[in-house]
């Protein structure tokens, strides 16, 4: 059943208004790419304070995508977002990691 024109739908609880005509709440697809360099230098270096030094150099988001619009209420707690919050939203971070191990 169809009422109020071109702008409204019926929902369960009765009729539902929507400003968007053509709406549909299916998202794209969220893909994000991670790239992680590392070296240690093992037993390898002469000066004992030297070895076993690890290096790690991590991108997370290389491409800096952020998850598609999203209107969502806090109907069931927490607090409204306007993206999926089950995605990051953080986008491209750079993390440099040193660790030495005795």
């Amino acid at each position: 059943m169809r009422l109020g024109g071109e702008h409204a739908a019926v929902d369960d609880g009765g009729l539902v208004p929507c400003a968007i005509s053509n709406y549909t709440n299916i998202e794209p697809s969220h893909y994000t790419f991670d790239l992680s360099l590392g070296y240690d230098t093992g037993d390898d270096p002469v000066n004992d304070y030297l070895k076993h030094i690890g290096v790690q150099v991590v991108v997370q988001n290389i491409t800096d995508k952020h998850p598609a619009f999203e209107y969502r209420t806090s109907t069931g707690g927490g607090n409204p977002a306007p993206y999926d919050i089950l995605k990051s939203n953080q986008g491209r971070t750079i993390s440099l990691i040193l660790t030495k191990t005795w």
